[in-house]
């Protein structure tokens, strides 16, 4: 029988469990979400991307399947392919094919693609190591306007001018990859724009706070159930309230 997450939040052992990738982990999992102002990890978001592919392959009938959900891996990945002229890392092309992350889906024919980003800069200076890699913003390839749309909740963190350098290598690679696929040829090979909307909420009262919060990325079609709503990593990830995160805990007990 599956343990739920009261029943490993009153063991007094606090074993560990079998995440829904497959993955032991210990209680501190659960244990930094509870931690009120604990910034979450990549661990974390992976588990919540992990969730919506399973929610998206469970509910066929009711959710889009031209939206392909990746992970944090791959947006490592970019970025590191992008200091190597002319070539495509073959773990990248993995995604494309659908063969990662688990349960994923095969670019081909998809409108969209959907990944979380952090915005993590090690030769920063200007930002205190206690504050790098915890900023995470929502990634949004928009496959029919050729066009990259970021979220993130917080404008004063990040400069437009400091974003524009995190964006380059996605800019850069996320066209070649299409072209490599041989699903997109019709697609510009160039860099693609990027823009950040102005029109979500991101006023003082929320910041950031409101988990989980979602967005919606046009999973769901016209006239079908709905709407299927995702978990946005930008405001997911920030540091919040532990007695919200009660909830997320839950969600994540319920995947494997």
């Amino acid at each position: 029988m599956r343990k739920s997450f009261e029943d490993y939040k009153n063991s007094v052992s606090k074993p560990p469990f079998t995440s829904g990738l497959g993955i032991t982990r210990a209680w501190d999992f659960f244990d930094q979400i509870l931690t009120e102002h604990f910034w979450l990890l990549s661990d974390h978001i992976e588990e919540a991307m992990y969730g919506i592919r399973k929610k998206q392959s469970k509910y066929r009938d009711v959710i889009n399947q031209d939206v392909v959900i990746l992970d944090d891996i791959f947006s490592q990945l970019l970025v590191m392919n992008a200091n190597e002229d002319g070539i495509i890392y073959d773990a990248l092309m993995t995604y494309v094919k659908g063969n990662n992350p688990k349960m994923g889906k095969c670019w081909n024919g998809a409108k969209a693609l959907y990944f979380p980003y952090n915005l993590y800069d090690i030769s920063d200076t200007n930002v205190a190591e206690k504050e790098r890699g915890k900023h995470w913003v929502s990634v949004n390839v928009d496959l029919i306007i050729a066009e990259l749309v970021v979220f993130y909740y917080s404008w004063k963190f990040t400069e437009k001018v400091k974003l524009d350098r995190f964006m380059e290598p996605v800019q850069k690679m996320i066209p070649l990859l299409l072209q490599k696929s041989g699903y997109f040829s019709h697609l510009n090979p160039s860099p693609w724009p990027y823009r950040r909307p102005i029109n979500h909420p991101q006023n003082e009262k929320s910041k950031g706070r409101k988990f989980p919060d979602v967005f919606r990325t046009g999973l769901t079609g016209p006239g079908q159930a709905g709407p299927e709503k995702l978990i946005r990593p930008d405001r997911f990830g920030q540091a919040g309230p532990a007695g919200q995160r009660a909830k997320i805990a839950r969600w994540f007990s319920k995947l494997a």
